[in-house]
């Protein structure tokens, strides 16, 4: 399908600049999340597998790819130049201008952050790796908590897991194995997504049920 970003305002939707394949080079298709800075509705971020594009005012401005990026197309292609297999699930405007987003499927990225000034970070750990040697292969739903964590699952059966990235350390704390209340270990294949209460508890949706970390677990 079409890789069409739409927004809703009032009750009217907006189609942003559509079928992009000649300008980006690629197939255009498989969309997998949307997301704009605080009070600038209009600056729009979509990730894909095709990488990641920027909009402004509704209207294409980049598509962040292997070759204008430190993105990788993924390591079961071949062809590392082929662009439509640059996979981002997931990506996060931050309150600073900066954008997050994970590289998964990549030989040798994962993290990374397109700062204000357009230049990249980048962050690594070896238990972000598959079993076959790339990054976790469906990184999804990047988010911020009210402690200035990064959340995110990995919402695929063979390394499941719950990420947490400290940016003021810059260090990660990697969840793989999951115990319930009565210390019952739990069978999880997908980790789907990650939210904050306003008690700032940390619920993760899993094919197993959501999970809780009440922030003195986060703490520990």
């Amino acid at each position: 399908f079409n890789a069409t970003p739409q927004v809703l305002q009032g009750d009217d939707w907006t189609i942003l600049q559509d079928s992009l394949q000649q300008q980006t080079q690629t197939r255009y298709v498989g969309s997998f999340s949307i997301d704009a800075p605080t009070g600038d509705p209009n600056h729009i971020f979509t990730t894909g597998q095709f990488g990641v594009l920027e909009y402004q005012d509704g209207r294409f401005v980049e598509h962040y790819g292997y070759d204008n990026s430190p993105l990788e197309v993924a390591q079961t292609v071949k062809d590392k130049t082929n662009r439509n297999y640059t996979v981002v699930y997931s990506g996060m405007c931050d309150t600073d201008g900066s954008y997050w987003c994970f590289n998964s499927i990549a030989p040798t990225r994962q993290l990374l952050r397109l700062n204000a000034d357009g230049t990249w970070s980048q962050w690594t750990n070896t238990d972000l790796l598959s079993t076959l040697g790339c990054s976790m292969e469906q990184v999804e739903d990047i988010m911020r908590d009210s402690r200035g964590l990064l959340w995110m699952g990995n919402n695929f059966y063979r390394v499941p897991a719950l990420i947490c990235f400290q940016p003021s350390t810059e260090t990660f704390r990697i969840y793989k194995s999951f115990v319930n209340e009565d210390g019952q270990s739990l069978t999880i294949t997908q980790v789907t997504c990650v939210a904050e209460d306003l008690d700032n508890n940390i619920w993760i949706g899993t094919d197993a049920g959501p999970l809780l970390l009440y922030p003195n677990d986060i703490a520990e």
